[in-house]
């Protein structure tokens, strides 16, 4: 039991180091690293994240963190070297959490996409303006996208003008869709033109777009599981070997040696799981 403990044991820890590796590998081969981190900090002071009602505390959050994987390395690993990925990883996480909330909210956001800009070219056709349609589509749309759109109605009530109003949507947002359609939207207004036509070809195009990303999603899923089961196999190799000869593998866990060796190991499996990643991943 004490045996398959400790294996568990290990296993936890070095793929901490791996998670954290490769967070940093994938900062310094981007070539951002200084950026990352003073974004980082910027946002994390900031402590809002606009997600509808939900506003969470992103500073309380990265206090939690840091105090629990302390924890975890001054009385469960009771190991300096090993123990710093740990407080690492208490660091970033807070801003890895952050950054999926925003990832998943506009992924929601550009799936409600189609319907909203559909509706709003069938107002504007109609003849409403553009702000009349806005209201109309807010009435019907599901949040997070919702909550945006009362937003900007709420901004535009306070005298700001509809174009900054659906700037600041879309720099909160950071859709690359959206902010298409927006500044279709603001050319049309300023410069004139066809903006129902015009609406309605972007519609098009996102349909074409996301069927685009369906199909490449579908092909390249095989390259991203080869990658991860490239990558987790030596991890369960530590485990057996823990628990198969814990007295000569344990050498690797009890001397500085050992632990640099494994932790070698950890950096050249995140870097070869970055690699990988770079390549089955298309942008589109």
């Amino acid at each position: 039991m004490m045996t398959l403990l400790a294996g568990l044991t290990g296993m936890a820890v070095f793929l901490a180091c791996f998670l954290v590796i490769r967070m940093v590998i994938k900062a310094v081969i981007s070539r951002n690293l200084i950026f990352v981190v003073k974004k980082y900090s910027e946002t994390l002071h900031a402590g809002t994240l606009h997600t509808g009602n939900i506003v969470p505390p992103f500073n309380n959050i990265r206090i939690v963190c840091v105090a629990l994987f302390v924890f975890i390395a001054v009385f469960l690993v009771r190991d300096v070297l090993l123990g710093i990925p740990f407080v690492l990883a208490g660091i970033i996480i807070p801003g890895r959490i952050k950054k999926i909330l925003l990832d998943k909210k506009r992924e929601k956001i550009d799936g409600q996409l189609v319907d909203f800009l559909g509706g709003l070219a069938n107002s504007i056709s109609a003849g409403g303006t553009l702000m009349q349609a806005i209201n109309t589509a807010s009435g019907k749309a599901l949040p997070p996208l919702s909550a945006e759109l009362a937003e900007v109605i709420r901004e535009v009530r306070l005298g700001v003008s509809i174009d900054v109003a659906l700037n600041s949507m879309s720099g909160r947002i950071g859709s690359s869709e959206l902010n298409i359609a927006v500044v279709s939207m603001n050319v049309a207004r300023q410069f004139g033109g066809n903006l129902a036509s015009n609406l309605t070809g972007i519609v098009r195009t996102m349909r074409e777009r996301k069927k685009l990303k369906n199909r490449i999603k579908a092909l390249t899923s095989q390259g991203q599981l080869s990658a991860w089961t490239i990558t987790l196999t030596p991890f369960l190799i530590l485990v057996v070997l823990s628990l198969m000869e814990p007295a000569m593998f344990g050498i690797m866990f009890r001397t500085v040696a050992g632990k640099l060796i494994l932790l070698s190991a950890m950096g050249m499996a995140a870097l070869g799981n970055y690699i990988i990643m770079k390549i089955v991943t298309i942008e589109v």
